[in-house]
């Protein structure tokens, strides 16, 4: 992935709000970034930890000793125990992830859910690596507990550990001390009460069903106790003949606080996701034109490329940039330059088709993927997109442009190479007196 500014107080902010931990560091392990999250979590200062190396400030050792370990038989080669153990992987442009244990300024261990992934430049030179952590404290804390609480089930079954209802057609006779205090209803109440009375609506299907077939198997399920309270339950039933009778008996396991964990993790989750989706908009957006960015147009290009090239489908490319650019900028200033390049952003769109793709080359300049077009076509489209850059509303200053166009030879190797033909007949539409196109 390509990073963004980390001294832009924007791109700060942002990193700055994420519940999670993130942390850049140069390609030698120096630390160059940590957020507020990670600050707090690691009970550190920023000055603690910026340019320090890592991870012998905040990880275990032995952990990393470990894997550095387990690294080097799976990669054939060694890896020493440092900050490589923690980047081998990333160096193959791959994440990687895994649990580690975060140490803190006054020795706390903290399980934390790490992805670390390399970061490159716009000439995809590493320029360091991103470490993005979830605390997992809660999540660890709920799988122990539920991990507990099985072992206990088997154990204590028989001592009815859990609530135990026994009902024949459906009408409960007997229920243990833990279903008196798991749904707060006294055995007195609740005998004689049929067992869709302790049962929410939207469960009670499920609860019918599983009587009915004669059903063992464990399901999850939403009950009420005697005030109406909803509680989250594993209920395992099966039933037995007992001389003319069907008896059904039912263990129910109070899980309210896995659920909770659960949902916990799911909000967690859900966030780092909309962090990756924001980040990744960043990265391949211009800021100023909010177009695809040349990062973004080099892997659409390639795409089409390959697919017209397979199956022999015309595709054209437009190159243009403003004319005489430079001097706008040092008449009018680079505020109205910005404005200029806004106004050509949007003028253009309004020319192109949905299967069309237009983005910002770099300065002045633009490109447009033009899929499945001839050169004639193009050539209509690069006039209509000529002119409406010349008659666009709302100028403070006259901006033209001058368009070179391409189209996808048997001459034409690699997208770049598409490219360079569009960029030489633009220069040659600068060279015939500009707010013209040339093909």
């Amino acid at each position: 992935m390509q990073l963004i500014s980390l001294q832009d107080p924007f791109y700060q902010a942002i990193l700055n709000s994420a519940n999670m931990t993130i942390i850049a560091t140069r390609p030698d392990g120096i630390i160059t970034f940590i957020n507020h999250y990670a600050l707090e979590l690691l009970e550190y200062n920023a000055e603690d930890l910026i340019n320090k190396q890592t991870p012998a400030i905040i990880h275990d050792p032995a952990e990393v000793k470990e894997y550095a370990a387990k690294l080097s038989s799976t990669l054939g080669q060694t890896v020493p125990a440092g900050f490589e153990t923690f980047v081998a992987i990333a160096r193959t442009d791959c994440a990687d992830e895994k649990e580690w244990t975060y140490i803190t300024r006054t020795g706390k261990r903290v399980p934390v859910y790490l992805s670390v992934t390399a970061i490159h430049n716009a000439n995809n030179e590493l320029t360091g690596f991103l470490g993005i952590g979830r605390d997992i404290t809660e999540l660890k804390k709920a799988e122990a507990r539920e991990k507990e609480m099985n072992e206990r089930f088997r154990q204590l079954a028989e001592a009815a550990f859990e609530a135990i209802v026994l009902s024949e057609q459906g009408l409960i006779i007997d229920v243990n001390p833990e279903f008196e205090r798991m749904f707060n209803c006294p055995r007195s109440e609740a005998l004689g009460k049929h067992v869709l009375d302790f049962v929410a609506d939207d469960s009670k299907q499920d609860v019918i069903q599983h009587i009915d077939t004669n059903s063992s198997e464990i399901y999850e399920a939403r009950v009420l106790n005697l005030q109406g309270k909803e509680i989250y339950v594993e209920i395992c039933g099966k039933s037995h003949k007992y001389k003319d009778k069907t008896i059904r008996i039912s263990a129910v396991r109070d899980i309210s606080e896995r659920k909770f964990f659960e949902q916990q993790l799911r909000n967690k989750q859900n966030e780092l996701e909309d962090l990756n989706i924001r980040l990744a908009h960043l990265a391949n957006t211009d800021e100023l034109t909010q177009l695809p960015n040349k990062r973004a147009l080099t892997r659409y290009l390639e795409r089409f490329f390959d697919y017209s090239r397979r199956h022999r489908k015309a595709l054209s490319v437009l190159i243009f940039d403003i004319d005489h650019f430079k001097m706008f900028n040092d008449t009018h200033g680079h505020l109205e330059g910005d404005k200029a390049l806004q106004q050509v952003a949007d003028a253009s769109r309004g020319c192109l088709r949905n299967s069309d793709y237009i983005a910002r080359f770099g300065g002045e300049e633009f490109v447009i993927i033009l899929p499945e077009t001839t050169l004639q076509q193009a050539a209509v489209t690069a006039e209509k997109l000529r002119r409406a850059v010349e008659e666009y509303p709302g100028y403070l200053h006259p901006v033209t442009v001058s368009v070179g166009i391409a189209t996808l030879s048997e001459q034409h190797h690699t997208p770049s190479e598409l490219l360079n033909s569009a960029d030489m007949q633009l220069y040659r539409a600068k060279h015939s007196g500009r707010n013209r196109c040339a093909f």
